[in-house]
């Protein structure tokens, strides 16, 4: 027996004579005639699930490692030590920097490398008739009045004797000293590197990285805001005198060679909060306040 008519949804699968190619794996022929996906037997609202949770469930593990923080190699008595140790060597300070710039001019000749403790050449420099190298921009500035005296240098620059030596500073050594009313101000804008390997100051010798900016009465207010980097030294500041007492407050960091950093708060004693780079606190830490306090108004000195 053969059918004329078919219904229309069923007509390709009914009245086809030619052989439909198998489903693929996971999928079976359905009513439609088209290979439509297995259905598991089992609750619905869990299918495509395992154990009732998504297959498609975000991963909710964190992406972040805990990195294990290394214990302070410095005992308290070294951390104490080390921090007095840079403060009773005076560095950074804007006067050895003035000096050593000052002093690298003894090399010049009548048309390099321009007037005064000025660079006023090309990028590419100048060679003077003694052997010395200038390369510039670098301005130096030095502006007095009846009560106030600033320097301001600006360079970018590296300057070579005549025994192939150089001297570099890039950045900005500004500073300023007012006297009004029998009282002495400061403020200072150091920023920048300097090294010059054959110099007697040790933090130049060396090569130091540095940003100090801050200003006040000598011997009274004062607050400062500063940090340097300079061999195995790396230290950071932000600090006030006499804001809420006569001492110190504030906070010190300083990185322990292990790597890590100390942290000392100041709280107008000479025993500072002593607490280790994961916050765990390590007892006080004494140091010489009047130290940092005298270098504070000496920083600027020129």
């Amino acid at each position: 027996m053969s059918f004329r008519y078919c219904w229309p949804l069923l007509g390709i699968v009914a009245c086809s004579n030619t052989d439909l190619a198998p489903c693929r794996n996971g999928t079976e022929r359905g009513a439609s005639g088209h290979c439509d996906p297995i259905e598991e037997e089992g609750d619905p609202g869990t299918a495509g699930t395992e154990n009732g949770s998504s297959a498609y469930a975000p991963d909710t593990a964190s992406d972040s490692v805990d990195v294990p923080i290394a214990a302070p190699s410095w005992t308290q008595a070294e951390l104490e030590n080390n921090i007095n140790t840079l403060f009773r060597e005076d560095y950074p300070r804007v006067n050895p920097i003035l000096e050593l710039w000052r002093s690298m001019f003894v090399g010049r000749d009548s048309t390099c490398p321009g007037e005064g403790y000025n660079i006023q050449v090309p990028m590419s420099g100048c060679i003077t008739s003694a052997g010395w190298r200038y390369t510039g921009p670098a301005s130096y500035e030095v502006i007095e009045t009846p009560i106030e005296e600033t320097i301001l240098l600006n360079a970018d620059t590296h300057i070579i004797d005549d025994e192939g030596t150089v001297m570099l500073f890039v950045g900005t050594a500004a500073t300023s000293k007012v006297e009004i009313y029998g009282g002495k101000h400061w403020k200072i804008d150091l920023r920048g590197m300097i090294q010059h390997p054959t110099s007697d100051v040790d933090w130049i010798a060396n090569g130091t990285s540095m940003l100090i900016t801050g200003g006040g009465d000598v011997g009274g207010f004062a607050e400062l805001v500063a940090g340097w980097s300079t061999g195995d030294d790396v230290v950071s500041l932000d600090i006030q005198r006499g804001d809420t007492c006569d001492g110190l407050t504030g906070t010190i960091w300083v990185q322990d060679p292990a790597g890590p950093k100390h942290t000392l708060q100041l709280n107008c004693s000479p025993c500072a909060e002593w607490t280790w780079e994961d916050g765990s606190s390590l007892g006080e830490a004494c140091i010489d306040m009047d130290e940092i306090s005298r270098w504070m108004d000496n920083v600027g000195d020129f």
